[in-house]
């Protein structure tokens, strides 16, 4: 049985803004295409194995596109 795990946005927040630190020591540019595509595939993944919806994929991307438009700045 699955388990249903809730998040609030302040920790979809904190998850997005790890993942764009760790992949700012591992690459030079954040918000890199390739690096988009992989997470895009990897949250895919995630809702084909039920272990998120698609709510909550659809909201992480919007997320970390915002993040990586902030950090632009």
């Amino acid at each position: 049985m699955a388990r249903i795990v809730r998040l609030t946005e302040s920790d979809l927040s904190r998850i997005v803004k790890r993942v764009i630190r760790e992949d700012n020591k591992q690459t030079t540019k954040v918000g890199d295409s390739d690096n988009l595509k992989n997470l895009k595939t990897y949250l895919k993944e995630l809702v084909d194995e039920n272990v998120i919806d698609n709510d909550v994929k659809v909201h992480i991307m919007f997320l970390v596109k915002k993040l990586i438009e902030e950090n632009k700045k």
